[in-house]
């Protein structure tokens, strides 16, 4: 499981169905369960996801969580083939799609505090499917808007961190690496769109424009570097575009290419959180409006189920309605955002729909419920505990920098034992005022529910062990 991979033949264009074992992996394998023989499936997944994510460079356990995600590989792109009728690539091709995200563990389970990967509660299988989807999807994107982009709109298109990466898998060092990433941007300062008539395509900067490019970069650069005229910035603006080009011709990559590539760290910490897909973006506007368009108890019912884990009892005490009532109304609701999906997906990609999709559009309207009704509380502990709580610095350690108590303790010159008190004050605290933030957006009254205060506390423990 963790040390098993398919074997994959780019001469095909489809799947094979063989699998193959890595002899590193398996020795390194074996010695770990020997040392916990008990520890189940879901054990090792978030172990080894945990030590990639501690250190991007660890090879071993960037292989082994590589390995256990080829059966989700697997499945994300032969999902997408039976659900899209015309793709650009290959089956094989997004099945290397695929491996080369799951190698880069940080690009799919840490995209931002509000989405980072709750160990507590997520499946790594799960959580992983739509992220390998979207990676498969957006080079999709990327090879059908390359066919028709002239080299002009693909620079306009570029993203700074996309642009980096880019370079990186292209072994563009530096200086030429900072020499382009500032010729880009200064490309994005100066030119000015211009299209001829009965031609679609953006035309490519005229010479005013490269010199002016030129001037601003000569301005921008360092004292080191030397000045350049504009037929450097059109050298370096085309080493740009064979780059990316370059990038939507998918290569063969084995696990060991994968693991053995090293994952790109940006100077700027904001840089290593994406934004979100395209896609992705498209698809949380739509389910966005669906949401804000039910009824208001409806939208409170999703909100206190998903967003805090209620139970369907828990609301019918809430609401004052037989419980069958709040599933049927909660079912009604997921199942219009799964209509509205379902319509997104048969127009943006003419998929054809069946009860498989109709099923895989339901694992996504939880999934997506779940990341939207817990991102308004994680910002409010986040927000609260950061301007009106004294003892945030204690929590950052114990939490943030998972330091021991003891350590804690002489860091903040206390006992250990004021820590314990100190943090046993902070959650009741956080506690109280979530309870009356809620009470007052949802209009609820959470005084009238036995479990309501336990609850939150379970809210606000798998709060704290994600705070960073």
């Amino acid at each position: 499981m963790f040390s098993t991979i398919l074997k994959v033949d780019d001469s095909k264009s489809y799947l094979g169905s063989s699998w193959e074992f890595d002899p590193r992996l398996v020795r390194n394998m074996s010695k770990k369960i020997e040392e916990e023989p008990n520890a189940h499936q879901e054990f090792w997944a978030k172990y080894w996801l945990k030590e990639a994510l501690k250190n991007p460079q660890n090879q071993l356990a960037r292989g082994h969580l590589s390995a256990y995600l080829e059966e989700v590989c697997y499945s994300v792109t032969s999902h997408i083939f039976q659900q899209i009728p015309h793709i650009y690539l290959s089956q094989v091709d997004c099945f290397l799609i695929a491996r080369a995200t799951a190698a880069n563990p940080a690009k799919i389970f840490k995209k931002g505090k509000e989405k980072k990967y709750d160990f507590i509660s997520s499946s790594v299988k799960t959580y992983a499917y739509l992220p390998l989807r979207t990676a498969i999807l957006d080079q999709v994107h990327l090879a059908k808007d390359l066919e028709g982009d002239s080299d002009t709109g693909v620079l306009r298109k570029l993203t700074k961190k996309k642009l980096q990466e880019t370079l990186q898998k292209a072994k563009v060092k530096d200086p030429e690496f900072s020499n382009c990433l500032l010729a880009w941007q200064c490309f994005n300062a100066i030119y000015a769109p211009t299209k001829i008539a009965g031609n679609r395509q953006l035309q490519p900067p005229d010479e005013s424009q490269l010199k002016a490019m030129a001037e601003l970069y000569n301005q921008r650069c360092e004292v080191e570097r030397s000045p350049i005229d504009w037929q450097k910035i059109q050298s370096l603006l085309a080493t740009i575009i064979i780059a990316v080009r370059a990038l939507s011709n998918i290569r063969h990559i084995s696990l060991e290419d994968c693991v053995t590539e090293p994952v790109f760290v940006s100077d700027n910490p904001l840089d290593d959180f994406d934004s979100p897909s395209e896609e992705q973006k498209q698809i949380n506007s739509v389910l966005s409006q669906a949401f804000a368009s039910r009824p208001s108890d409806l939208q409170k019912m999703l909100k206190l189920s998903y967003g805090l884990d209620f139970t369907q009892t828990d609301l019918e005490i809430l609401f004052k309605i037989d419980q069958s009532n709040v599933s049927r109304q909660c079912k009604e609701g997921i199942n219009i955002l799964g209509d509205r999906l379902t319509i997104w997906s048969q127009e943006h990609w003419g998929m054809t729909i069946n009860s498989s999709n109709l099923a895989e559009n339901a694992k996504r309207i939880k999934m997506w419920l779940k990341t939207y009704c817990k991102q308004p509380v994680q910002e409010f502990l986040n927000t609260t505990l950061n301007q009106d709580f004294a003892d945030g610095q204690l929590v950052m350690l114990l939490f943030g920098e998972k330091l021991k108590p003891k350590v804690v303790a002489e860091k903040l010159k206390i006992s250990e034992d004021d820590v314990t008190k100190h943090l046993t004050d902070v959650k009741q605290k956080l506690r109280v005022v979530l309870k009356e933030w809620l009470e007052e957006t949802l209009e609820v009254n959470l005084s009238g529910l036995d479990n309501a205060d336990k609850q939150l506390e379970k809210v606000i423990d798998n709060w704290l062990k994600n705070v960073d």
